[in-house]
């Protein structure tokens, strides 16, 4: 799968027409961490919240079954590599309030409740 071409001489015809989730991740977080290698700085990555999964989202056309199998992928994948990968998916787990503003938008709150969860791993 062809996915980013730091040339950027992509095209279209160049994408597949299947996407693979873990492949994509693996992708992505390789081409971050060879910018934080570039630039010398250190960089984490974090597994934001899912729409329903640990949290309340009352958008019904949106749901991701399999969530946690799919994040324990994407986190056990990458992490030996030894990527600085940090999981806050249950952030929202507390919030007793619909957290989303429409299918996967957080609100307000539940954007401050994610930004106060990153400081203190970050501390």
């Amino acid at each position: 799968m062809k996915f980013w071409d730091p040339g950027c001489s992509n095209n279209q015809k160049s994408f597949s027409s299947t996407f693979n989730l873990k492949d994509a991740f693996a992708i992505a977080i390789r081409q971050r961490q060879d910018l934080c290698n570039r630039y010398k700085i250190k960089c984490i990555t974090f597994i934001q919240p899912i729409p329903g999964y640990l949290n309340i989202h009352k958008h019904k056309s949106y749901g991701l079954k399999e969530a946690k199998v799919k994040i324990n992928l994407l986190i056990k994948d990458v992490n030996n590599l030894n990527f600085n990968i940090e999981g806050i998916t249950a952030a929202l787990e507390n919030y007793n309030s619909h957290v989303y503003i429409d299918g996967v938008h957080y609100s307000s709150a539940a954007s401050n409740v994610i930004a106060k969860k990153i400081l203190k791993k970050n501390k």
